[in-house]
C-alpha cells in the first residue's frame, strides 16, 4: 500500500521581538510627550487618553482598565515585556504605576501576538522603561493642587557604562 505524503509546512516569526507590535495588530502607543503634554501622572490617567480603552474605579478604591470590554485578567500587564501579577485577586491596580519614569506605553488591542503568553485574549499592555540619554542625568516633577495636594517624582534612569 502507497504512502501519501501531506506535505511540511515551517512556521517561523517574522522577525517580531518581545514586547513589540505587529504591522497588522490593531494597536496604539503613548509616549513621554504625550504624558506631559495631557498631565497624566499615572498609567491609568494616562490610558485613558486611547480609544476602546475605559478606566474606572472599582469598590477597593483601585484603578482597572478595560479595554474593548476585556477587563485585566484577559488584558495582562508587562514591564518591559515581563509580565506583572497579582497573586490575590489578579487585578491590577493601575493607579500604582506612575509614568514618570516611562518611555512609552504600548497596547495590543484585540487579538494579540502569541509571544506576549497566556491570558491575552483582549490584547496586552506593556510599559516602556526611558533609557538614559547622557552620562548622569535626571528630571523633577513638582505639583500641587486644591486642597492641600501635592504631588512630586523623581527619576533618575540610571548612568551610563562606558565600554572598555
Amino acid at each position: 500500500m502507497p504512502i501519501y505524503e501531506l506535505g511540511t509546512i515551517h512556521v517561523a516569526p517574522q522577525g517580531q521581538e518581545l514586547g513589540g507590535m505587529a504591522k497588522d495588530q490593531a494597536s496604539s502607543v503613548l509616549t513621554l510627550h504625550e504624558f506631559r503634554h495631557f498631565n497624566r501622572n499615572t498609567v491609568g490617567q494616562a490610558l485613558d487618553l486611547l480609544p476602546g480603552i475605559h478606566v474606572s474605579t472599582n469598590s477597593r478604591n483601585e484603578q482597572v482598565v478595560h479595554v474593548r470590554g476585556f477587563d485585566a485578567r484577559q488584558i495582562p500587564l508587562f514591564i518591559d515585556g515581563i509580565p506583572v501579577y497579582v497573586p490575590y485577586d489578579g487585578y491590577i491596580d493601575f493607579n500604582r504605576f506612575t509614568t514618570a519614569d516611562l518611555a512609552a506605553i504600548q497596547v495590543a488591542k484585540g487579538f494579540s501576538s502569541v509571544v506576549y503568553g497566556p491570558n491575552t485574549l483582549g490584547g496586552a499592555i506593556n510599559l516602556v522603561s526611558r533609557k538614559p540619554q547622557q552620562r548622569f542625568e535626571g528630571d523633577i516633577t513638582l505639583g500641587a493642587g486644591q486642597g492641600n495636594e501635592r504631588s512630586t517624582a523623581i527619576n533618575r534612569p540610571g548612568s551610563k557604562r562606558r565600554s572598555s
